[in-house]
């Protein structure tokens, strides 16, 4: 059975219902196999993490597993992109589409990957079936919290045992005691000889009105089973319920602990009147009507400890009231939070368009313009555009780059070489030895030290020429040698000087 598919990106989790099931899909794109993983959560909450290629294999969108877990574990598929650069990018490198949108998908996978962790690993919000927004710890305890200190803090169960000389502990105690008295002071005016029947109603009223106390004092469901709107459960609750919203009551509940023990002792004394007038009643009618009054007077204060218990409830609820505000502040914080995270990413360009360079002005990193149908074949240039890749003429200005009658600051091998292959149009004369006064020079550096060699084309006739230089001759001082058959003198020149005469 899958679960948990709607609020993750890139993560689905099964719970096994048939161990001989092997093949499980999955609904998230990928860019490698190895990128998609396999957890096994077990029953007792640990996890095994499976090896691709091991213990299951990818094919499409489907995994299939070696092994089967059990009935009752759950199956975890996730994918983790690598956080290392798939697309390497090199100086003079070709901008091809496929590669700016491999960079795309990982970036974007792993973004969504660090938002599903968060909502599988993290503190996270959800929403009840009332629309009311809490945090969930997803079962986990929450540990290393500190006792309160403000009104707002949450309480601990360390607090809870401890404060007021345990909190917890005395209540409990002070209402078994309450209980035992209560009790004792109904049996007593049962065994009133000559007021028997009104003893025992009396004493039924009394433990009627403790039970409905206590109800109020520690019940875990509704005392009284009225609804309430704003109650988490829509039913009214304990103050013990209400107590655990807040810290702020604690003190409050402290002194109503304190009231009720000195209503207990007072009870105590009473029942103990109670009986010593039932004692004496087999010879004084007049002391069981004493006994009786008692034990009247024992349930109005019973009666009336349940009515200040109600009361104490209400301040509690007042007091979870506050701590709703404040966790509906919390979330307001969590939004803003997100918005400022949201902010900085656009900030820091992962957001934002890509923006060309112009003569003057620097250009901004960020997402490629998108590619129309028919420019499969075009080149990202740096003005924001897609353009043609290398033709005849884009290579024309590419070789051409420099400027005419340029001559380089270092005209030794190396500074001629700096210059790459290129081809330079002079019409003065501007360098050492050269053949005419218009020509161009196209320069072919064999390597990027000394090893260099410049051919010369004269412009009016085509005549090639040519010179070489290495470690021991620099280039720049070197005559330009004809090629083949000077057109002027008829003349075949070879490289070494030797002429022959052609008529």
């Amino acid at each position: 059975m899958c679960i948990n598919v709607s609020i993750f990106k890139a993560r689905v989790e099964y719970e096994v219902t048939d161990a001989s099931v092997k093949t499980y899909s999955f609904p998230f794109p990928y860019l490698r196999k190895e990128f998609i993983k396999v957890s096994i959560l077990h029953t007792d909450n640990s996890i095994t993490a499976l090896t691709y290629g091991v213990d299951y294999s990818v094919d499409g969108l489907t995994i299939t597993l070696v092994t089967s877990p059990s009935v009752s574990e759950h199956l975890i598929i996730y994918r983790e992109t690598t956080t290392d650069k798939i697309i390497t990018w090199n100086d003079g490198s070709i901008l091809l589409a496929k590669d700016m949108n491999t960079e795309d998908a990982q970036m974007l996978h792993l973004q969504e990957e660090q938002k599903d962790y968060l909502l599988a690993n993290a503190l996270a919000t959800s929403v009840t079936g009332n629309k009311e927004i809490i945090w969930s710890a997803q079962n986990h305890r929450v540990i290393d919290v500190s006792d309160p200190k403000e009104p707002q803090d949450a309480v601990t169960k360390h607090y809870m045992e401890s404060v007021q000389d345990g909190f917890v502990s005395r209540n409990t105690s002070l209402l078994e005691q309450a209980t035992t008295q209560a009790t004792n002071a109904k049996n007593s005016a049962s065994s009133s000889a000559t007021s028997a029947s009104q003893s025992a109603s009396s004493a039924s009223a009394s433990e009627t009105s403790n039970q409905s106390a206590k109800k109020w004092a520690e019940s875990t469901a509704s005392p009284d089973n009225q609804a309430d709107t704003d109650s988490t459960t829509g039913k009214t609750q304990s103050s013990r319920s209400w107590a655990l919203f807040s810290k702020s009551k604690a003190q409050e509940a402290a002194m109503s602990a304190t009231n009720a023990k000195t209503q207990a002792e007072t009870a105590t004394t009473q029942a103990t009147n109670a009986k010593t007038s039932a004692s004496q009643s087999a010879s004084s009618a007049s002391a069981s009507a004493t006994s009786a009054s008692n034990a009247k007077t024992s349930e109005t204060n019973a009666k009336t400890s349940e009515t200040q218990a109600g009361t104490y409830a209400g301040n509690s609820k007042t007091s979870a009231d506050a701590a709703k505000s404040s966790e509906t502040n919390a979330k307001t914080s969590e939004t803003n939070a997100a918005t400022s995270a949201k902010q900085a990413a656009e900030s820091a360009g992962v957001f934002q368009d890509f923006k060309g360079a112009t003569a003057s002005t620097d250009g901004n990193g960020g997402k490629v313009p998108k590619p129309l149908a028919g420019q499969q074949n075009k080149v990202l240039k740096a003005d924001g555009t897609w353009g043609d890749s290398i033709t005849p003429q884009s290579l024309w200005k590419c070789l051409h780059s420099y400027p005419m009658n340029y001559v380089p600051s270092d005209t030794s091998n190396v500074g001629w070489g700096k210059l790459g292959f290129c081809i330079i149009y002079y019409t003065e004369k501007k360098i050492n030895n050269q053949p005419t006064q218009y020509g161009q020079l196209i320069n072919i550096p064999a390597d990027e030290k000394n090893e260099s060699m410049q051919l010369w084309i004269v412009q009016l006739k085509g005549t090639i020429l040519s010179r070489g230089g290495n470690t021991n001759t620099k280039i720049n001082d070197q005559p330009f040698i004809h090629v083949g058959i000077d057109v002027d003198t008829g003349r075949l020149v070879f490289p070494n000087g030797a002429e022959l005469w052609v008529s």
